[in-house]
């Protein structure tokens, strides 16, 4: 697009339920493409004081104008949320939302953005149009689980018996994708842990 001098923003929305692989999306994504992964929480950048939220976000963008990177921006329900309610509070979040709104209409090309939310339905209607792409992250079917338990333990040193797989996706059926990695990350921790015991006592032995 740029050889062809044609400006395209390379923005992604990403909604769905915390816990579905929104960040880890982003994560993967600069492993893949070999950029930095810069991310940051937007509930953190708020400031108490009127204006500082803007300087903020504005100063993230100035930073990281002009550097290749993968710059993810999760709950940005916090600032962009709708305007409309007349309140001081209200105010100075428009001005947050038109500012944010402007840097992103003025980011560099090298950039990819992905902003994560958990409330598509509060985020300002202009703020979600300045997104190329919107796409809903949904839980995994247990087939989906399955399949991506099994590509993480055969990334990992521990033997793992299908069964064993099989009764995570089952007993914990119904949680969401990063759920079922935390039991798994335990019980590989399990394994390792009690192997090294193991090994521990043949050696006293």
């Amino acid at each position: 697009m740029s050889e062809m001098q044609i400006r395209y923003l390379n923005a992604t929305l990403l909604y769905g339920e915390s816990g579905t692989g929104k960040t880890t999306f982003g994560r993967y994504l600069a492993y893949r493409f070999g950029l930095p992964f810069i991310y940051i929480n937007l509930s953190a950048t708020v400031d108490s004081l009127l204006g500082g939220t803007s300087k903020n976000i504005s100063k993230i963008f100035s930073d990281l104008q002009g550097i290749p990177c993968v710059f993810m921006m999760d709950e940005v329900d916090a600032i962009g949320m709708m305007r409309g309610s007349g309140t001081k509070c209200d105010d100075e979040m428009a001005r947050v939302v038109i500012s944010i709104m402007q840097m992103i209409d003025r980011m560099s090309s090298d950039m990819i953005l992905i902003a994560a939310t958990n409330r598509l339905d509060v985020l300002d209607e202009a703020l979600i149009r300045r997104f190329s792409v919107r796409h809903e992250v949904k839980r995994f079917s247990p087939k989906e689980n399955q399949e991506m338990l099994n590509r993480f333990v055969d990334d990992v040193p521990v033997d793992f018996a299908p069964d064993e797989i099989n009764d995570i996706v089952e007993r914990y059926d119904g949680r969401a994708q990063s759920y079922l990695i935390n039991v798994l990350v335990e019980r590989i921790a399990d394994k390792v842990v009690g192997g090294v015991t193991e090994e521990g006592q043949d050696d006293i032995g």
